[in-house]
């Protein structure tokens, strides 16, 4: 189906290039705002919302997009604020990032987990301690917050495609020649505005972190429906989300040897999708449970689902532990009582060559974007 001529990937269908980011940049808006829909009025259902939309399709999408008001806006706009404040604010060590194609290494301040820890005690306490706003707050206007996110995000992605052509951060920038795959792709690998990190903010501080603070609005919202109790499909839910989300941080540092950081650069793929399939598509099971938790789902099953879940979060973890541990030792470290076995890759970019020698991020020489595998 794909082969690879003069450094140029080849379909089967001609201009694929073009039209597959642009159907991409068409459907995912469409579908973020329809997903909120199906779990906000069609009780989850998305056969029943795609009978309806198979009856009156621009209907059903229009219907989709709730205009955001100016409390809205604010909520959005302040969360932005907030965690922007602490990605400068909250202390940190230094975090040197993996060398770029360009020779650029990116720094970073490694205070995502106490982010995360003040960021969802700031809700808790802010909400039910002080009630200086409601704990539903996000439900109550979360399909406006959809709506207003998916909007200005491609004016913050155009934002990002302009920066890239007249002020870019690094070397590790420019244009393929083609403004949709530009725009789509990006311009920049590493952008930094007044010296925040921009795929740092998108992926971590909002995409990240509105993950772990979404579901607890929920769950409030399914408190004040069940009278004030919290179904424990929700809570089981939640905490599983609350986990996964705290080891995310806990492993920051990790992420940012990606390649989701050393590959993907700053433009509508990671960005509008951290900054709006994240908050709309990975909690939509949260938002499904807030107005059809399964009532037979009692507390053993939600331990039992929990135990399970903590093994499965876990061993994701030490997966990318042991990914780790091995680049930054070069193999020279013991793994479940085994020395690690390390395979060095042969691979070719830019029509050169090279080895692989697995050192820290998995990378060397100029243009070297593969990563090792190990056992």
């Amino acid at each position: 189906m794909w082969s690879n001529k003069g450094g140029t990937s080849v379909g089967l269908l001609p201009g694929r290039a073009s039209i597959g980011p642009l159907l991409l940049m068409t459907i995912c808006p469409i579908m973020g705002l329809l997903m909120t829909e199906a779990n906000m009025h069609f009780g989850g259902s998305f056969l029943t919302m795609f009978q309806k939309v198979a009856t009156d399709p621009i209907g059903v999408i229009q219907a989709s997009y709730k205009a955001p008001s100016y409390e809205t806006i604010k909520i959005l706009v302040a969360f932005a604020v907030f965690e922007l404040a602490l990605m400068r604010l909250v202390p940190g060590k230094t975090f040197v990032g993996p060398i770029s194609p360009s020779g650029n290494r990116p720094v970073y301040k490694a205070n995502g987990f106490q982010c995360f820890i003040i960021s969802v005690f700031a809700f808790l306490i802010g909400s039910f301690g002080l009630g200086w706003f409601k704990a539903t707050i996000v439900y109550d206007h979360y399909a406006e917050m959809i709506s207003a996110l998916t909007v200005a995000s491609f004016g913050f992605c155009a934002f990002l495609y302009v920066k890239g052509l007249i002020a870019p951060s690094s070397a590790d920038s420019g244009s393929c020649g083609n403004p949709i795959i530009d725009f789509y792709w990006g311009m920049e690998l590493y952008p930094r505005v007044l010296g925040w990190d921009i795929k740092q903010f998108t992926n971590c501080r909002w995409g990240m972190m509105a993950w772990a603070v979404f579901p607890l609005s929920f769950a409030a919202k399914n408190m004040e429906l069940n009278g004030g109790a919290l179904d424990w499909a929700m809570a089981v839910n939640v905490a599983l989300q609350l986990v996964y989300v705290a080891k995310f941080f806990w492993w920051e540092t990790g992420y940012l040897a990606t390649m989701d950081i050393q590959h993907d650069r700053a433009g509508f793929y990671i960005c509008w999708g951290c900054l709006v399939w994240v908050p709309s598509v990975y909690v939509s099971h949260s938002l499904f449970l807030v107005q059809n938790s399964p009532k037979w789902l009692g507390p053993e099953l939600a331990a039992a689902i929990f135990v399970a879940g903590w093994i499965c979060i876990y061993i994701n973890y030490d997966a990318d532990r042991q990914r780790g541990l091995a680049r930054a030792t070069d193999g020279n470290c013991t793994m479940w009582g085994h020395k690690a076995k390390v395979l060095p890759v042969k691979y070719t970019t830019d029509k050169v060559r090279r080895l692989d020698r697995h050192r820290q991020g998995g990378r060397q020489g100029k243009g070297a974007n593969a990563r090792p595998l190990m056992r």
